[in-house]
């Protein structure tokens, strides 16, 4: 993924002080057990149990999403291989592999890993059983059907930006694009106005007009997305799809993508988006915490969809986490120009010159 020059400037910051860069440097020694051109395996100095590898990225990468495909791709792959090797080599039967991917999940370090760890069964490593949550029925319906209708479309975009072997390329989306046109078309209850003028399909018995068309959009929020937030696929598709192209002759595309285009002078900047996020605590926990719950209120709060509606929300959130990453930098830079006892004794100093903080 593409980072801002703000963004790849914290990273390198970040970058310069991480101590998993200097063992990977050879600055910290390490027992490395693993290392290829772009890993590196080291045994944990503080094990949950004997055998605990660090595996990671000889590149700096705060969190998963950052990581590029061809390096996430091959990280997975010598997982599976290191795995089974601890297995044969120590006589187990099991290991966890474990991931913390950013902090609401418990990561501690600023260079993302994995966790190889073997298992014996008197371990005693229970934090891994995971216990049984009380969740509300009304929250678990409503959990579901963000997933069933937020995740297709954010694997697709994911796809579109990297393209695996085998599907299209960068930038363009799968051919779920064109199944969402086709498959919601015939379903919507639409007075059309112009008559039939193809028969070669039940999808092709009647020919939409401006207004139907709009109002078919409006009806379906997967298809409207593709027509507001990528009208370039909209076009291609319609362009390179026979059916489609019939069923939208006599309409002109331009009218329909223009209607739906979000207007420039609503757009705020990321770092703008930033700032109103960071000044909403309850936002900026949903947005880091419940990613697919906050994109879904996107959609459908026209307040936030007018502020939020045009920018990528995985986006957001690595540019709140950005400068999250920013500021404790800042902060460390700051100290350090202080002596531990200097900045223990800095609250009573305060309480010194103000005694109404004290208590």
């Amino acid at each position: 993924m593409q980072l801002s020059a703000e963004q790849q400037q914290a990273m390198e910051a970040q970058k310069a002080q991480c101590p998993f860069c200097k063992i990977v440097k050879g600055d910290i020694p390490s027992k490395k057990v693993y290392e290829d051109d772009l890993l590196l395996g080291v045994l944990d100095i503080n094990p949950a149990a004997k055998g605990h590898i660090l595996l990671m990225p000889k590149e700096h990468y705060p969190i998963m999403p950052l990581i590029p495909p061809e390096t996430f791709e091959h990280l997975f792959k010598k997982t599976r291989i290191i795995s089974k090797s601890v297995k044969e080599g120590m006589l187990l039967f099991g290991d966890t592999v474990y991931i913390a991917n950013g902090y609401a999940a418990g990561q501690q370090s600023s260079h993302f890993m994995l966790h190889i760890i073997p298992r014996e069964q008197t371990d005693g490593l229970d934090f891994f059983t995971l216990k049984k949550g009380v969740v509300d029925e009304d929250k678990l319906e409503e959990a579901f059907n963000l997933l069933k209708h937020n995740l297709p479309i954010m694997l697709r975009q994911r796809y579109a930006k990297y393209a695996m072997e085998g599907m299209p390329a960068s930038g363009q989306p799968t051919t779920g694009a064109v199944e969402d046109v086709q498959a919601v078309m015939p379903q919507q209850q639409v007075s059309l106005q112009q008559p039939a003028v193809s028969p070669s399909g039940p999808m092709m018995g009647r020919q939409y007009n401006k207004e139907s068309l709009i109002k078919l959009i409006e009806s379906n929020p997967q298809l409207k997305q593709l027509v507001s937030k990528y009208p370039d696929d909209f076009r291609r598709q319609i362009n390179e799809n026979s059916k489609l192209k019939s069923l939208f002759a006599n309409i002109n595309i331009e009218e329909i993508i223009e209607h739906f285009k979000v207007e420039e002078e609503e757009k705020y900047t990321m770092n703008e988006l930033v700032d109103i996020i960071n000044d909403n605590p309850k936002l900026k926990e949903m947005l880091l915490k419940q990613t697919l719950q906050f994109a879904a209120k996107v959609k459908h709060i026209p307040e936030l969809r007018k502020v939020f509606g045009h920018v990528d929300i995985e986006e957001l959130e690595r540019a709140v986490l950005s400068k999250e990453v920013k500021e404790e930098q800042d902060v460390s830079e700051i100290l350090k120009g202080f002596s531990p006892q200097q900045i223990m004794s800095v609250p009573k100093t305060i309480e010194q010159e103000d005694p109404s903080i004290a208590g």
